[in-house]
């Protein structure tokens, strides 16, 4: 099943971890894992079947999250767009240790570190010439990309003023 155009949107929503973070967990064997009230501090303790079975929650959510996004991303027969938003600065944080990975897969403890597809897409690209070049990189810098895509920053200003335009163009 594909498509002539896909378009990602709102890439930038954070994968949910709620599956994760509650008091009493239960896995699919029925362990129960629960958090500990320390009786003197009132401190929250996670038991070791809690963190056992966040732990193995966090990994399914996370193959379900990249499965999700190869399923999105493999549908566009002629053209992908992929539109997300995030703060430059927390882009950079993203960018900067995958651009050194290279041309191998990105290891797992990077990927594990992903909070959303963007998040994911911006290491796998972290290393090509056009993202390298937006962030100020060293690293990467292959002309080899050129046409394979076109990555475009714009700050709250000048989404404002695209914004504005379209409401011109549809009151008119």
């Amino acid at each position: 099943l594909e498509f002539p155009i896909v378009f990602l949107a709102d890439l930038q929503k954070l994968f949910n971890i709620k599956d994760r973070t509650g008091d009493c967990l239960i896995d699919s064997q029925s362990a129960i894992g629960l958090r500990i009230v320390e009786p003197n501090s009132r401190a929250r303790l996670s038991s070791i079947a809690h963190q056992v079975i966040a732990e193995n929650k966090h990994e399914t959510m996370l193959s379900e999250e990249m499965r999700i996004l190869y399923v999105a991303i493999t549908r566009a027969r002629e053209r992908l767009i992929l539109v997300g938003s995030k703060k430059i600065s927390a882009c950079e944080k993203i960018v900067q240790p995958a651009s050194f990975v290279g041309l191998t897969p990105l290891p797992d403890f990077l990927l594990r570190t992903a909070r959303s597809h963007l998040d994911w897409l911006l290491m796998a690209l972290a290393d090509t010439g056009q993202i390298c070049e937006l962030f100020n990189i060293e690293a990467g810098r292959s002309e080899d990309d050129e046409k394979l895509f076109t990555a475009v920053l714009n700050d709250q200003t000048v989404l404002n003023e695209k914004v504005q335009q379209l409401y011109e163009k549809q009151s008119v």
